[in-house]
């Protein structure tokens, strides 16, 4: 029998960054937008929300009520965003770079739509709602390693648009044609006479032959270019055939639809295909049969001159760049979790790169600190990644692992009860299978290494210096300040705090009791956090008992006198004893933690310098390109 966890009433900003299996919420006229979308994004299972009505009202006005309360200034990513920044969880952070991450390629599809077509003619297409599927098309080339602006300025030059109703409509039936074609020729490669040659040494033969004799003469050099020519006859007359019969099949309800006029277009384009290739001289047809794979170049007078032409033609369909490099800043969140090259691209507006970073950074903080407390809750799962490392570096590395493996497991709904790391139903996913690998590595690590392992009172300080650092770096939201303020008032009774309240209050105490004023004019932020993580530190080792050894012998029996002065002499010399060993512990944290976090800090320093550079050189090319190349 499965255990049930009772939960009770929480407000919203109480259950930020709390995950449940089922979550039911109440929400009313009163509700803001981004409260709404936390209450709806808090189970895993399910998520319900009932709606409070007040006499007279509707649920359509509530509801409308809530959609509209959020501020004008921010959009609507921005503002969920906005709110994933300040408590969010992992998986909600990584689900809001993903949507922020995707309308930043939006916005950068519509700038390769202008350097395409012109602002004016950009403008026809990308302010329909068709859009989103030429960004869809764009978005998919790239993943499969195509060149997405090639594709789309051949789409928009394969022909007029004719006054089509929809030319956004058009575009993308265009596009999803020139990516099955060059996905085709992907495939085809084995079936080419020249098709497994690189494309250094397709080149140099190019060059070669060249010098050799005269250059091809076709009647049709960018034969390759035309919609389906890249598909052999036989598939051509098949797929034509199947598209008129499926479109004759539709009822009559859907003659006028979007799918009917995509498999009128495609019947007809494949037949102006088969009618252009009836045309051909013998010579352009066996470069074409040669290229399609249809038949070998020894059967026909094709000169390896021709061939080697025709290949490259193929090839350039394909049009396949180098892959985007992602961005090396440094920080412990992978590229699958929150993907960087988005991030320096020039095409995408610089409000979505600087969100994007925003998260990204945010993403990293939270990670670090999910990965902490795992590493004392220890969920069964956490077993396939080994003991926690002593080594610091290490102990990251595992924190990194936990965070971005129950971020997986929350974002695909995997119960709880689930002991394995990653469910077999999932392990052919390559995002699961890296996570997979990564935590075999750890598992290796900590088995063959002979450093003993984090001790649990290692893991629960390294717990409370996490929390510690993410309060000195965020802003709580105002139920959070009030519940710090209930805890500290209640924590100055006579009775103590139970164990929890009284771990939380420490936290809370650290990360806000004020800088000395000697120390604060050298501290920027990071040496702050580092500051007080040292300062609670030595706080929880001076509070924690220690035992002291077995004294050889008994004292000698003082004398009166000595019994009048010995207990000021001897709690003085205690005191100072116990301020001078506290004021040591504290210097040599703090030292401690100050060096880490000033390595830590030149490295994200140095980056950032990186950064800027980059921006400025960015920057200039933008006010190049919007001035046209103009200068004073």
């Amino acid at each position: 029998m499965r255990l049930q966890n009772l939960g009770y009433a929480a407000t919203v900003h109480r259950a930020q960054g709390a995950t449940v299996d089922t979550a039911h919420a109440i929400v009313d006229d009163a509700t803001d937008r981004a409260a709404a979308y936390v209450a709806a994004t808090r189970g895993r299972e399910s998520n319900q929300l009932y709606v409070a009505l007040s006499e007279g009202q509707s649920r359509d006005e509530v509801l409308e009520s809530i959609a509209g309360a959020y501020d004008r200034n921010l959009s609507a990513h921005e503002t969920v965003a906005a709110e994933a920044l300040r408590n969010g969880d992992v998986a909600t952070l990584g689900e809001v770079y993903r949507e922020t991450a995707d309308a930043a390629w939006t916005a950068k599809t519509r700038a390769m739509a202008v350097d395409v077509m012109g602002a004016d003619k950009a403008a026809d297409f990308t302010e329909t709602e068709a859009w989103g599927a030429v960004a869809t098309h764009l978005h998919t080339a790239q993943q499969a390693g195509m060149d997405p602006a090639e594709l789309l300025s051949r789409a928009v030059n394969q022909r007029g648009f004719g006054g089509a109703e929809n030319p956004a409509a058009v575009l993308a039936w265009r596009l999803e044609q020139q990516i099955e074609a060059a996905r085709a020729i992907i495939d085809n490669t084995d079936r080419r006479p020249l098709g497994n040659l690189t494309d250094e040494h397709l080149e140099r033969l190019a060059e070669r032959t060249t010098a050799a004799q005269n250059s091809p003469q076709l009647e049709d050099p960018q034969w390759a270019s035309h919609p389906y020519a890249w598909m052999p006859s036989a598939q051509l007359a098949e797929a034509k055939a199947s598209a008129e019969a499926e479109n004759l099949a539709l009822p009559p309800e859907l003659w006028e639809s979007t799918t009917s006029l995509h498999l009128d277009w495609v019947a007809r384009t494949m037949g102006a295909e088969q009618e252009r290739r009836a045309g051909l001289s013998p010579e352009q047809a066996a470069v074409e049969q040669i290229a399609r794979g249809e038949r070998p170049r020894i059967d026909t007078g094709v000169s390896i001159g021709e061939a080697i032409a025709a290949e490259q033609q193929v090839r350039a369909v394909a049009a396949k760049p180098p892959a985007p490099a992602p961005v090396a800043d440094g920080r412990r969140v992978s590229e699958d979790l929150a993907p960087t090259p988005l991030i320096t691209d020039a095409q995408v507006p610089a409000q979505y790169r600087e969100q994007l970073e925003r998260l990204r950074t945010r993403l990293e903080e939270r990670v670090m600190v999910r990965g902490a407390e795992l590493a004392e809750t220890r969920p069964e799962w956490t077993a396939a990644l080994g003991s926690v490392p002593a080594k610091p570096t290490k102990a990251a590395e595992w924190h990194q692992v936990a965070a971005e493996v129950e971020a997986y497991r929350n974002r695909y709904n995997v119960p709880a009860h689930e002991t394995a790391l990653i469910p077999q139903a999932h392990r052919d996913d390559p995002t699961a299978a890296a996570l997979v690998a990564r935590a075999t590595a750890l598992h290796k690590h900590s088995a063959l290494t002979t450093t003993a392992p984090q001790t649990p009172e290692q893991i629960r300080q390294t717990v409370d210096e996490a929390h510690v650092a993410e309060r000195v770096r965020t802003t709580p939201a105002p139920a959070q300040e009030a519940v710090e303020t209930l805890r500290a008032t209640r924590a100055e009774a006579a009775d103590p705090l139970p164990a929890p309240q009284a771990r939380e209050a420490a936290v809370t105490e650290a990360a806000t009791t004020p800088v000395a004023e000697e120390t604060r004019r050298v501290l920027t932020r990071e040496e702050l956090i580092a500051h007080v993580v040292a300062q609670h530190r030595a706080q929880t080792q001076q509070a924690t008992p220690t035992t002291d050894a077995a004294a050889p012998h008994e004292p000698a029996t003082p004398t009166p006198a000595t019994q009048q002065k010995e207990p000021t002499v001897s709690e003085n010399a205690q005191n100072d004893s116990t301020r001078k060993q506290f004021k040591t512990d504290l210097e040599r944290s703090q030292a401690e933690v100050i060096k880490r976090f000033k390595t830590a800090n030149r490295t994200e320093q140095k980056s950032h310098r990186q950064e800027d550079r980059a921006a400025a050189t960015r920057r200039a090319a933008d006010i190049i390109r919007r001035e046209g190349g103009r200068s004073l």
